[in-house]
């Protein structure tokens, strides 16, 4: 931290002078490891009792200078992200947002709310948690070994593998590791001589003259084509599909995982589309059951679709779920 808080000096006597501080969970056990020298120290947490704002701030303030110093929770949470997944949704009511908020102005605290409102990430920017990757497999942090058959297979045969990233971990993140993390072995033998590439979904796949599937309803590539009159905000309607990417435009809008759910639509905005025809390109991984004949399709809806088998309101959103191990 020496040199965070050296940075910050120099910034400072060159006149490039910002308020610089650190954010941690409202107790003790976040703060005596996150707390920097010459930073202003601030908690987060969401709807809860008043007695555990007052505890929160409580705990700021033995790490402000002799005590004094704002009040700010620098992450409220009405809310919080969704996983890949995700069976049911458990989140604070609007009631329970508005008296804690209103606790908290009433004390004099600064508050940021994180996010005032719901957004999206576009692309391979979605993120994950500790036990699964972030909507826009699972036990993508630990270790596994996976054994498959192959069929008909011959001397001087190349193997390919497809290696995934469903996401970069938010929190906790020292040991995120991503690719092929143990050997490759046919029968018993480790295989060398390996030849590691990119796949660049918009330029490799460029050519919309025809799909690339195999088979219909199969794995692969799919192109297809719409009309639009005027542009405006949308939803791809990713059911009866399997998992993959969906690109409009050129636009990648990011992955869709109809078969794990929660999920089911990616958000288009009306930047991305123009009068007339538009272009979608979707590469299937696992396959889809939206083909008749020699046509597979999928839909523009106007609202966000996602299925939960429960969802209910909670009491207490003190830490956010990714702090409820620490309580």
């Amino acid at each position: 931290m020496r040199n965070f808080t050296e940075f910050s000096r120099i910034a400072y006597d060159l006149g490039m002078y910002t308020l610089i501080r650190v954010a941690d969970g409202g107790s003790s056990s976040f703060l005596k490891c996150g707390a920097v020298p010459d930073t202003l120290t601030t908690v987060d947490f969401g709807p809860t009792a008043e007695k555990n704002i007052n505890s929160s701030f409580a705990a700021q303030k033995k790490y402000l200078p002799n005590g004094h110093g704002p009040l700010v929770n620098s992450e409220f949470y009405p809310g919080w992200l969704v996983l890949w997944g995700q069976k049911s949704a458990s989140l604070p009511s609007p009631d329970e947002v508005v008296n804690s908020a209103k606790y908290m102005y009433n004390l004099g605290a600064n508050i940021n709310f994180y996010m005032i409102h719901g957004g999206t990430n576009f692309g391979f920017w979605n993120g994950a948690e500790t036990n699964a990757p972030g909507t826009f497999m699972h036990s993508y942090n630990g270790k596994s070994k996976r054994s498959v058959d192959l069929e008909d297979c011959n001397p001087g045969d190349v193997l390919t593998i497809f290696v995934e990233n469903q996401g970069r971990q938010t929190y906790e993140t020292i040991n995120d590791y991503k690719g092929i993390l143990s050997d490759v072995e046919l029968d018993k033998n480790v295989l060398h001589g390996w030849t590691q590439c990119k796949l660049d979904i918009i330029h490799d796949y460029a050519d919309t003259s025809s799909s690339n599937a195999q088979g219909k309803g199969k794995y692969g590539v799919y192109h297809g084509t719409f009309k639009v009159d005027v542009p405006t905000d949308t939803f791809l309607n990713t059911t009866g599909w399997g998992k993959g990417v969906a690109v409009v435009n050129g636009n990648n809008l990011g992955r869709y995982w109809a078969t794990e759910g929660p999920q089911l639509t990616l958000y288009v905005p009306a930047a991305f589309l123009q009068p007339g025809e538009n272009s979608l390109l979707i590469l299937e991984l696992e396959g889809t059951n939206n083909c008749a004949e020699n046509t597979c399709s999928l839909s523009l809806v106007e609202q966000p679709v996602y299925v939960w088998s429960s969802k209910k309101t909670k009491a207490d959103f003190w830490r956010g779920p990714r702090r409820q191990q620490h309580n």
